[in-house]
């Protein structure tokens, strides 16, 4: 966690970024859920005296449709999803499949290369604007995305994650 000092109102405010990238993903997820449109790919803050840029949940979309282009299809193989009291634990696995012609018939065929897991802790309840909390009626939809976000985010080359990146700050996205 960072303290961050703000000039205007002399008061230290906790920022965690990690909490700060789970607000702009849930953002992105109640869009879908809602049918709004979200466009940010790219999440930026501050850390440490340096900025640091990431894919939100919709950059990750993105980089699996550039890997797609290139030949390379994330598919989603399952989701398991642990609830406790306070929290849902999910883990899903995902695979990239890589699309080549068969040598004797020609026809394009995926090849498994590579199988991953990725996992979300879920809180059960939000944070309202006044601080208050109450229970999140859409926990399920916001862990098993993040879920399969983490997953799929780590079976895309960091080329790609750096052309979204580049791309989203020329459009501002």
């Amino acid at each position: 966690m960072v303290q961050v000092q703000d000039e205007h109102v002399r008061a230290i405010i906790e920022f965690d970024p990690f909490v700060q990238m789970d607000r702009l993903d849930d953002d992105a997820i109640m869009a879908d859920l809602e049918g709004r449109t979200f466009k940010k790919l790219v999440y930026e803050f501050p850390l440490d005296g340096q900025v640091v840029q990431g894919l939100s949940i919709k950059g990750v979309d993105a980089a699996a449709d550039a890997m797609a282009r290139q030949g390379y299809v994330i598919r989603e193989d399952g989701i398991a999803r642990v609830l406790e009291p306070d929290a849902a634990y999910f883990t899903a696995r995902v695979s990239l499949y890589r699309i080549v012609p068969n040598r004797i018939t020609g026809e394009l065929q995926e090849v498994r290369t590579r199988t991953i897991i990725g996992s979300k802790r879920q809180p059960l309840k939000m944070r309202r604007k006044d601080r208050s909390l109450v229970d999140d009626p859409f926990w399920f939809e916001k862990g098993s995305s993040k879920a399969l976000r983490n997953a799929t985010s780590r079976l895309i080359s960091e080329r790609v994650k750096m052309e979204i990146i580049g791309r989203a700050a020329k459009e501002g996205a």
